[in-house]
């Protein structure tokens, strides 16, 4: 009983050492803003956090100190698991949508297509283009940036 107490003791104290795993997968936020010249140009940023409001603070904070226009959010979930961000472009304007809660990068990657293949079809005239902003991991520590821009080619998102 001696062993039993003292083990499950030190198992307390090491994992009251070593920080959550999903420390920063709780939460995930991302907000996008135009500039107040109201250029094409928009700032974007994104945050993952332990709790929803600081990841949405983060996200927020981080857009306005990027420019002096509004920021508003593209999207905020929780759990973690794997986000997205997508650059809808029509025309001058650009609409930012996200996704969350995906299994893997590559679940990620074709909810954000799927999003571009209906934004296409919704305004096919006017449709350009639409460009990754970011994929980020459950933990954060994977963001590609910019890692494809898909354009209509052959009667399909490519």
């Amino acid at each position: 009983l001696f062993m039993r107490i003292l083990a499950s003791l030190c198992g307390l104290i090491v994992a009251a050492g070593l920080p959550a795993a999903s420390a920063y997968a709780d939460s995930f936020a991302a907000a996008f803003g135009v500039s107040d010249d109201e250029s094409v140009e928009t700032a974007y940023d994104w945050c993952r956090r332990g709790s929803l409001e600081d990841a949405k603070l983060c996200a927020l904070n981080a857009c306005e100190g990027e420019q002096n226009g509004e920021c508003d959010f593209a999207v905020w979930c929780e759990p973690g698991k794997w986000s997205g961000v997508v650059a809808l472009r029509k025309g001058n304007d650009v609409k930012h949508v996200a996704v969350c809660e995906k299994a893997s990068r590559n679940s990620a990657l074709r909810a954000l297509k799927d999003q571009c293949r209906a934004f296409r079809k919704a305004s096919p005239g006017a449709f350009k283009s639409c460009k990754v902003e970011s994929i980020v991991s459950p933990n954060a520590e994977t963001s590609d940036t910019n890692v494809v821009t898909w354009k209509y080619r052959g009667g399909d998102i490519r």
